[in-house]
């Protein structure tokens, strides 16, 4: 009786191996596939360049927009970034104070040479990542382009211009200023304004990304802004 059991324990064995459904080939694996991710989509975009943006005391800077869609619905849209490769100064003008009375006035008969203040066309850092605001669904807002970000110092980026203490003076429109411009720019320290700025954004471009990381571009062609107060406009004309 030993001898029966001890050979057909490995029978036993042999034929639970042998049954069907038993062997790797006729397992069934059930696995849940993750929903498929439709990338977002652009719908439109602007202003369109060129732009004329008018100052009056400083630069208001332009307001950029992106209207974005998603298949998976505006709720799957997470951010939108604007970038800005390099900034370009094409031109400036710079009006000096005229005044006698030690309060400060600018006129537009006269103006500096900007030759020894900045040699144009000047090169500036762009932007690397702003986080556009959301306005309502896909609608993404950066306000200020030339004001609150893409804003050329030109007190920062020219030797020969200065920040001014306390002044007496008002009623006048400037894009930045009122500034010292110092020599060799001008025989003599002099208040001044910058009146016109005509400005170039290279590589301008906004990217909408979703929830999981897909996203989509749009670019601008080379982006122009002549920032101009009312009076250099008359002057100058429309860009």
């Amino acid at each position: 009786m030993s001898l029966f059991r001890s050979l057909a324990v490995p029978a036993t064995l042999l034929f639970a191996l042998t049954l069907p459904g038993c062997n790797d080939e006729d397992k069934i694996v059930v696995e849940n596939q993750p929903p498929t991710n439709n990338p977002p989509l652009i719908v439109s975009f602007g202003p369109d360049s060129p732009v004329e943006n008018v100052a009056h005391y400083g630069a208001n800077g332009v307001n950029l927009w992106v209207l974005a869609g998603d298949p998976d619905g505006l709720d799957d849209i997470n951010v939108a970034a604007l970038h800005i490769d390099s900034i370009q100064l094409n031109r400036f003008i710079v009006r000096p104070d005229t005044s006698t009375t030690g309060c400060l006035k600018f006129g537009y008969a006269d103006t500096v040479a900007t030759a020894q203040i900045l040699a144009v066309p000047a090169t500036f850092p762009g932007v690397d990542f702003l986080a556009m605001q959301r306005e309502q669904g896909g609608l993404f807002s950066a306000n200020g382009l030339g004001s609150s970000y893409g804003y050329i110092n030109l007190v920062e980026a020219s030797p020969t211009l200065d920040q001014i203490g306390g002044y007496c003076g008002g009623g006048f429109t400037s894009v930045q200023g009122p500034m010292n411009a110092l020599p060799p720019a001008v025989p003599q320290t002099k208040a001044v304004v910058v009146t016109y700025m005509d400005v170039l954004y290279k590589g301008l471009k906004i990217t909408v990304y979703d929830k999981v990381g897909a996203s989509a571009l749009a670019t601008y062609p080379p982006y122009r802004v002549v920032y101009t107060t009312p009076e250099e406009r008359e002057i100058q004309g429309i860009p």
